[in-house]
């Protein structure tokens, strides 16, 4: 598993037990089929509340994407025990929640680093990935699957549907 570890900054931990709190995060390469799912639905929940015309679940997809992709860290729950967090935590997403505001975008950042605007951006393809699996940037020897020609089948006739010449003109 491909993992990096980011700096959250100055310790907001009960009794500040260290002088910054840092996270090791799990590259898009390494994420897990287990994370992509719990993202995806996380991400439908949002979706489908924002037509039904409700914001019940506004980041929602972004705070579960935190949870799932935090391999560890050092932040501390009131009691001054670990938070639970990662992919095998049912709960990590409530640690998120718990984060003090400063720790939280800190780690946001990391995942959506923001633009010359000030705007959160999946420059790193973690939404992306969880969303439709495809890792960004492809490595140079990979041929894109964007630019690849369609494969023809062989021994098959065009459906009718595809064919332009027979279709009704709208009156």
């Amino acid at each position: 598993m491909e993992t990096r570890t980011v700096d959250l900054g100055p310790c907001h931990c009960p009794g500040t037990p260290h002088e910054r709190d840092e996270a090791v995060i799990v590259l898009p390469v390494s994420m897990t089929y287990g994370a992509q799912r719990r993202v995806q639905s996380a991400y439908a929940l949002e979706v489908e509340d924002e037509r039904a015309g409700r914001d019940r679940f506004g980041g929602l997809a972004d705070a579960t994407l935190m949870a799932v992709c935090t391999f560890s860290w050092t932040c501390l729950n009131p009691d001054g025990k670990p938070l639970a967090i990662g992919v095998r935590e049912p709960n990590a997403t409530n640690a998120i929640d718990a984060l003090d505001p400063l720790t939280a975008m800190a780690l946001h950042d990391e995942f959506f680093p923001r633009d010359a605007a000030g705007t959160a951006t999946d420059k790193n393809g973690y939404f992306l990935r969880a969303i439709t699996g495809v890792v960004l940037p492809n490595p140079s020897s990979a041929p894109s699957v964007a630019g690849l020609p369609a494969t023809p089948s062989t021994g098959s006739t065009p459906s009718p549907k595809a064919s332009t010449s027979k279709r009704r003109a709208k009156s």
